[in-house]
């Protein structure tokens, strides 16, 4: 480490090195904090879409039987054909779905590996790329394009 000398102009530098290091680390832990919150709304967003669909799957299976037993599974397979399976799920709702599969394998249940505090936020970014730029309403829009720059 380099010496410094203890002359009034040295320290005033170094006070104001110290000021902008501790503004930057403030900077810094804002951006940190505003992406976990937009990652932990988007969490958030997907597990109740999920529990949404969950709930409609139940429902269609519980319709689904009915149809069979009054109809007759013939009649199901011409109505199943004449849909065209059109699943009826928005691009919103498929990219939710998505992200809260991934969000519970690659976030939430770590495996046998651990990752460190400094790769969660890479990690919650990674993750979030799925989603428009437009979808990230909480994140600062300058933040999301340098990002993905």
């Amino acid at each position: 480490m380099p010496q410094v000398s203890p002359t009034r102009s040295e320290l005033l530098a170094r006070r104001a090195q110290i000021a902008f290091a501790t503004q930057g680390h403030s900077l810094l832990d804002g951006k940190r904090g505003a992406l976990l919150r937009e990652f932990h709304r988007l969490g958030t967003e997907g597990l109740r879409r999920m529990d949404t669909l969950d709930e409609r799957a139940v429902r269609a299976s519980h319709a689904l039987a009915r149809a069979r037993a009054v109809d007759g599974p013939e009649a199901l397979v011409s109505a199943a054909l004449a849909a065209g399976g059109e699943s009826g799920l928005s691009d919103a709702d498929r990219r939710a779905l998505e992200f809260g599969d991934t969000l519970e394998r690659r976030f939430v249940d770590q495996g046998a590996g651990r990752r460190t505090i400094e790769e969660t936020p890479d990690l919650a970014w990674e993750l979030m790329e799925a989603f428009p730029a437009d979808e990230l309403r909480r994140l600062d829009p300058e933040l999301v394009e340098a990002r993905r720059r």
